[in-house]
Parts: structure tokens; sequence; C-alpha cells
């Protein structure tokens, strides 16, 4: 059986071009695992919001990273089910210096209060909604 390569259409005519869109966009939607990416933060590190889904495994450490890779950041929505996936933190130096736990849980033991929850069948979803002040 022969395997054919994936083929990828080109665009209508007249679609702007992903990077375009990054580039004039004033909020993103992303998950944990693409919040941080170089192809993301280098095309679009003007943006003043990010709402990231799947926070929950997002651990404090790689928080600050993406914090000081959108510099124009000012509002940061955090989502997720903290009692789903944890905080993924293969180092065992890093988790045994402290580090192995998820930016949720540094919110919450820094007195942060998620702005809302939603429950299904499925999950419970927390809403962090962090703000940058001062820079």
């Amino acid at each position: 059986m022969q395997t054919l390569p994936p083929t990828r259409l080109p665009p209508p005519p007249g679609t702007p071009s992903p990077s375009f869109l990054l580039s004039s966009a004033r909020v993103i939607f992303c998950t944990v695992s693409a919040v941080g990416s170089q192809p993301l933060t280098r095309i679009s590190p003007h943006v003043p919001c990010v709402v990231v889904d799947e926070a929950a495994q997002l651990p404090e450490a790689e928080a600050a990273v993406i914090l000081a890779r959108f510099p124009s950041l000012r509002q940061w929505v955090l989502v997720g089910d903290p009692r789903q996936l944890p905080a993924t933190v293969l180092s065992r130096t890093a988790q045994e210096g402290g580090y192995g736990r998820s930016a949720f849980e540094r919110l919450l033991a820094c007195g942060w209060e998620p702005v809302g929850a939603c429950a299904t069948r499925w999950c419970t979803c927390t809403v962090w909604r962090v703000a940058r002040v001062g820079l």
C-alpha cells in the first residue's frame, strides 16, 4: 500500500497570512503548549491579552518565561482544571528544589482567588485573570 504525502491546500486568494494575523492581534487564544512557543512570541510580542487553555499544566517557572516573551502583556487569562493533569516538570532536581508546582498552585499559595469556574460532566474549569501592574 502506498502512502501519499500530506496535502496542504493554498489559502484562498486575498487571505491574510498567519504571521500578518498574529502581528495584528489584540488577543491570542491558545493552549499552554503553544503560548510560549518561539513562532508565536516572535511574531506577536506586542499583544496585550493572552487567554491560555489547559493552564493547570503550566509550571510556574515557565510562566515567568512567557511573561518575559510578551513584554506588552497586560492581561493573562488562565483556564484549566487543576484536578486533571498536573504541571509537567521532568527534572528531578527542579522538583526537589520546589519548582514542580503549577502556576495555579502558586497563585493559590499567594492568596489569589479564581475569577470564575465552570463544571461539566467531563471536567471542572477554573479561570484566573492575572493583570500586570506598574510595568
